[in-house]
């Protein structure tokens, strides 16, 4: 299965930089989908399928990249890691927190060219990961309800099987070619 190929790459090239991947299947709330802590992404395999597992990684790897620049997102982060949810927000707030996590897929897209060609399908699933996780979580954040793995993914695969919407596709951007080093990265996906 392509899917599980497109994993292997994945971790494989990730351990260049100092990366390490660590899957668990549990289902109980100590890694509800996935965690990103120093230099491990640990991933709970029951929480997506193989290709959103890929997305899910890739996207950490974007995090990963921006935290080394961690002043430029401080503001950002803080707020959404440490204040209780449902979050009062500035105005603005939203289209820089779009742009935070566009910046994160874009980078976390040219991770997935880097192991293997986007064809138009797999750009259409990704770009349909980004809005679905970008909505979702901004709920959460606005709202305070926490939606399971389960509503997270009936819900991105209907947009898989009804959404055939034309989108410009996410601009990848580079990133550098050796580990960042980071002290102070610890960012859980709900």
């Amino acid at each position: 299965m392509p899917d599980y190929d497109m994993l292997d790459k994945l971790v494989v090239h990730l351990q260049q930089y100092a990366l390490q991947v660590v899957f668990v299947a549990i289902d109980d709330d100590r890694v509800a989908i996935a965690e990103l802590t120093q230099h491990k992404i640990l991933v709970n395999t029951s929480s997506r399928a193989p290709l959103e597992i890929v997305f899910t990684i890739a996207h950490l790897f974007g995090h990963y990249i921006q935290f080394a620049n961690y002043e430029k997102y401080r503001s950002l982060i803080q707020k959404v890691k440490e204040e209780p949810k449902p979050l009062q927000l500035p105005k603005g707030f939203k289209a820089g927190f779009y742009d935070y996590e566009m910046e994160a897929f874009q980078i976390g897209k040219k991770l997935l060219e880097n192991i293997q060609k986007f064809d138009p399908e797999l750009e259409r699933k990704y770009q349909l990961f980004f809005e679905t996780d970008f909505e979702l979580f901004w709920q959460f954040l606005t709202v305070g309800t926490k939606q399971s793995a389960e509503s997270f993914n009936r819900e991105l695969n209907q947009r898989y099987e009804t959404d055939k919407k034309d989108r410009a596709p996410l601009v990848p951007i580079d990133y550098p070619s050796t580990p960042v080093n980071l002290h102070h990265i610890n960012l859980i996906v709900y």
